[in-house]
């Protein structure tokens, strides 16, 4: 190694050391503005493991073969402490993503990432309704729902899904997008901007019992208020829309004001009723900006809008960060089936358990049942629409020198298969996708970096391999099932 490299090495090392060895200091359980700080021991290898950690019998079988127990795991695992970093937001992450590159491109390591191509299992048959609508993609819109946690947000996975989806059967717009959103500074496909004279109520803390949105939200003007919506270069072939659909109800009555790309002001009456309303918005080319103003305080419950440009594949995504799936029962399956008579979805997808893992080996059973409730709400409010679970992917943690895989993220999965069967929907295998058991390590250290510090969430490029995974996954069972 040159003697420069070595320096640098050394450098960070020293600047990690002197930057976490204070957060080892911190008592367990401490709280700042509520939120507890997980403690950072990074001193953690020179301690000896205590008497704690014992073997828990898991009542799931992970299978990766429906009905087969050719390629199960055992059900046995050691219970490890955990070691996690809060995490301050993705600009935090980006931090220490740039000082672990720096230091893993000084010494040159790359190591090879061992995808694997996974079909389509469980009920593929009832994904007839949506491989239908994709033969008819060029005359008519194919809809798919993209709910997630985090692992989705900023657009995530859909953003590369939709890209790919359309390049195949049509399509050049983004669908669906809320009113606000926390992921503006990381999404990629839209530009999205608005005032801060908005008031979100969200479906886990709706203590008014406001009628939410199938975003999981309602957003209110508490004065004047606007929202813009803007392409950007990063998705070319994201070239514009046509059209702007505005969902809504309660609303009194009243106007919005709009313009496309920085044209004359024009003005929309809204519609008075409890029921969601549409509000088509027609621009007079296809246009790359549009503005939408709101005069009146409180003059309706807003929930979202809908960019389009005709025929085609559309994926909504729609993410619910810090969320397991299962709370999404909340949101009225009246409210679902009110959107879907706009929107008529062919295809909703789910990517949840990052955030239940932790847990799940207290009462998988209660996960399970809740979840599969969840899906069957879904299914009642969408009965003409196809469904599709993916299974969690791999996340990584320490255990003496070494990362290896959660061992809870094997019960989860087994888990996750269960809920495809009892639900009786499609199940897509990520964790088997991306390499199997210990894969999140070599998806972290690749070159360039596929995967965030934290061992478990995806970065720009890995969410854009994971998506061309996913991606020739319903293309091939399209081609198996679909004529």
């Amino acid at each position: 190694m040159e003697k420069s490299n070595l320096n640098k090495v050394v450098l960070l090392v020293l600047f990690t050391i002197i930057l976490l060895l204070p957060l080892s200091l911190i008592p367990d359980h401490t709280s700042v503005l509520g939120v507890e700080i997980k403690k950072v021991d990074i001193l953690s290898d020179l301690k000896s493991e205590d008497d704690s950690n014992k073997q828990n019998e898991f009542e799931y079988k992970y299978e990766y073969e429906y009905d087969s127990g050719t390629s199960s795991e055992d059900q046995s695992f050691l219970i490890i402490q955990r070691e996690n970093v809060l995490l301050a937001g993705p600009s935090f992450l980006k931090v220490f993503d740039n000082f672990f590159n720096t230091a893993k491109d000084a010494v040159g390591f790359s190591p090879k990432v061992d995808t694997k191509k996974i079909p389509i299992q469980g009920n593929v048959a009832q994904m007839k309704h949506f491989f239908d609508a994709l033969k008819n993609s060029k005359r008519e819109q194919v809809r798919i729902m993209h709910l997630g946690d985090s692992i989705i947000g900023g657009d995530l996975i859909s953003m590369d899904l939709r890209q790919n989806l359309q390049k195949v059967f049509g399509g050049s717009s983004v669908g669906f997008m809320r009113i606000t959103s926390e992921d503006i500074k990381f999404r990629m496909t839209t530009k999205h901007s608005f005032s801060d004279t908005w008031r979100t109520v969200e479906y886990n803390r709706n203590l008014r019992k406001l009628p939410i949105g199938i975003g999981g939200d309602v957003f209110i003007p508490k004065s004047a208020a606007w929202v813009e919506y803007e392409t950007t270069a990063h998705y070319p072939d994201l070239n514009g829309y046509r059209t702007v659909k505005v969902y809504y109800s309660n609303a009194k009555p009243s106007s919005i004001k709009y313009s496309f790309d920085g044209g004359a002001s024009q003005s929309a009456a809204l519609v008075e009723g409890d029921d969601v309303k549409e509000l088509v918005l027609n621009a007079p080319s296809v246009a790359k900006k549009v503005r939408i103003e709101f005069p009146v305080a409180e003059q309706a419950y807003f929930y979202g809008v809908s960019l389009e440009n005709g025929p085609g594949v559309y994926v909504d995504n729609m993410s619910f960060e810090g969320q397991s799936g299962e709370k999404l029962q909340r949101i009225e399956t009246d409210m679902v089936k009110q959107f879907n008579n706009y929107l008529d979805y062919d295809l909703v997808i789910f990517q949840f358990g990052l955030n239940v893992i932790d847990k799940i080996g207290k009462d998988p059973k209660e996960y399970e049942t809740e979840m599969v409730k969840m899906i069957n709400g879904y299914k009642k409010a969408l009965p003409n629409a196809s469904f599709l679970l993916l299974g969690v992917n791999d996340k990584g943690f320490k255990q003496g020198s070494k990362i290896t895989t959660d061992p809870n993220v094997l019960t989860l999965l087994a888990v996750q298969q269960a809920i495809a069967k009892d639900a009786d929907i499609a199940f897509w295998n990520l964790f088997e996708a991306m390499g199997g058991k210990e894969s999140m390590e070599n998806w972290v250290k690749a070159n360039p970096p596929l995967a965030s510090i934290d061992y478990t969430h995806f970065n720009d490029q890995g969410a854009h391999l994971v998506s061309e995974m996913l991606s020739d996954a319903i293309i091939d069972c399209f081609k198996q099932n679909g004529k």
